[in-house]
């Protein structure tokens, strides 16, 4: 499992499986190239800031 597919899972957990719209959520390996890149993205950019300190 990757860091995006992680913080996908973290949030379809929060929002009972749905999107900000109320929609239910995608599988992971059904919302494409793009949007796995974005989470992916998102995770690696709060693992930089992590090794960084919150306040760094």
């Amino acid at each position: 499992m990757t860091y995006g597919q992680i913080a996908y899972q973290g949030y379809a957990e929060h929002t009972n499986n749905k999107t900000h719209d109320d929609r239910e959520m995608p599988a992971w390996s059904d919302l494409g190239d793009s949007i796995q890149g974005a989470w992916e993205a998102a995770a690696w950019a709060v693992l930089r800031k992590n090794a960084e300190g919150l306040n760094g």
